[in-house]
């Protein structure tokens, strides 16, 4: 069996027995605490979301990220004593380094899990876009690089039980690059004046920027700078996310630019649950809550085992 069969096959069985003790999970949202419960079974079995405990980390070393590490220096969100340990392991363009990786990619493989997680979503947007004071006021979905068409489906579900309100959600597909996956950096001869094709920032009270996951937050981070200089400087940024880790430089990367919340699927708690599930072991948990305590303190320590 191909690693691909594999994961197909895990995603099905997840799925068909989530639906068995769900019923329709499309026709109303999911309680937290059975949402996070099928989320930690469904990423930890089908190995989507891989953890190393203390003795694979010394033995391989942590997992890189696709954050970089250059990035986070600049911004002071990490000491050059651990850059200069990510360099030398990396050269010239270090990435930073976490005890997980996330694949969050390949569940657009199986469409109704996808369905599950985006209308989840939704969900959550329009619960978010009910309390807003501002109706004459448009919203709109950004998709960040990671998110495939997560952000799309999204979009579509939220249109669909909004239709018949003030609220608007509009795409960014014909002003973007990469196929269709990441905003184009605004140039110098439209800065300030808006996305074109999209509401002006002064008719817009809401962007909602989807990724499928929120670690480190370089790619959402970049994501919101970019909407800041086309214009949306004082528009509301929500994050909306399939977990959302807590990572301390990721929390300070969405505080400075002034994301006003994060709507997630699941945070660090699918962690208790992958033990309780017994889809991952008391260690590699503690892992875990270590490196999220204290993600500089994390390279430091496990610094000997990144440079063997």
């Amino acid at each position: 069996m191909t690693s691909m069969e594999f994961l197909k096959n895990t995603l099905n069985r997840i799925f068909t027995q989530y639906l068995e003790a769900k019923n329709s999970c499309l026709e109303k949202s999911c309680e937290e605490e059975q949402l996070s419960r099928f989320i930690s079974r469904l990423f930890f079995e089908a190995k989507l979301l891989q953890v190393r405990d203390y003795n694979k980390i010394w033995e391989k070393g942590a997992f890189m990220t696709e954050d970089s590490a250059y990035a986070a220096l600049e911004e002071g969100l990490i000491s050059r004593d651990d850059y200069e340990i990510l360099k030398s392991l990396e050269g010239e363009n270090p990435k930073l380094v976490s005890p997980f990786f996330f694949a969050g990619g390949f569940l657009t493989s199986i469409q109704d899990i996808n369905d599950i997680l985006s209308y989840q979503a939704a969900s959550k947007i329009i619960d978010h876009v009910k309390t807003s004071k501002e109706t004459d006021k448009y919203s709109f979905i950004i998709r960040c690089l990671d998110s495939q068409d997560f952000g799309y489906r999204i979009r579509n579900y939220c249109r669909s039980q909004l239709r018949d309100t003030p609220y608007k959600f509009f795409s960014p597909s014909p002003y973007v690059k990469d196929n269709g996956r990441k905003i184009v950096s605004a140039s110098p001869e439209n800065t300030g004046k808006g996305i074109p094709g999209l509401p002006e920032p002064e008719c817009t009270s809401t962007i909602f920027v989807v990724s499928n996951e929120i670690n480190f937050g370089e790619e959402i981070s970049n994501t919101i700078k970019t909407l800041r200089n086309f214009g949306y400087e004082n528009t509301d940024i929500v994050a909306v996310c399939l977990i959302y880790h807590g990572n301390p430089v990721g929390e300070e990367r969405l505080k400075r630019n002034k994301v006003k919340r994060v709507l997630s699927l699941a945070g660090r708690e699918i962690f208790d649950k992958g033990v309780e599930e017994n889809l991952i072991g008391k260690s590699q948990r503690e892992i875990v809550y270590d490196f999220l305590k204290d993600p500089s303190e994390f390279i430091r320590r496990i610094s000997p085992a990144l440079k063997k």
